[in-house]
């Protein structure tokens, strides 16, 4: 995997899912698991989660003048746009989250055979 991935994901997992709770404390989740088609790399946390505009104005891989990037998806809109530079369509970043519930970035690249 290319370098700084993981780290700007457990981060913003850390700093904006889980230290915005009123409790400021919850559980981060990081697995991966390798099927035919690639890896896939998820970083799990049940934080405050986002709705979807903000979901769609950190994770989307186009610039749009009704999307204003927020200062967390400047870090992921560079992990997604190395993640397309080194291994092309379709890897890169997946986003599910609910407000309240947390959210799971997941980071799906190529398998390399041996």
């Amino acid at each position: 995997i290319i370098k700084i991935v993981l780290q700007p994901l457990i981060e913003n997992a850390i700093v904006h899912g889980i230290f915005e709770k009123p409790s400021k404390s919850g559980c981060l989740k990081v697995t991966s698991r390798r099927s035919a088609d690639g890896i896939r790399i998820t970083v799990e946390d049940d934080g405050m989660g986002m709705d979807q505009d903000t979901v769609l104005n950190n994770f989307s891989s186009k610039e749009s003048p009704a999307h204003t990037v927020t200062s967390s998806g400047y870090g992921i809109r560079n992990v997604q746009e190395r993640l397309r530079l080194a291994y092309g369509a379709p890897y890169g970043l997946t986003c599910v989250s609910r407000p309240g519930k947390g959210t799971v970035v997941t980071v799906y690249i190529p398998a390399v055979m041996p």
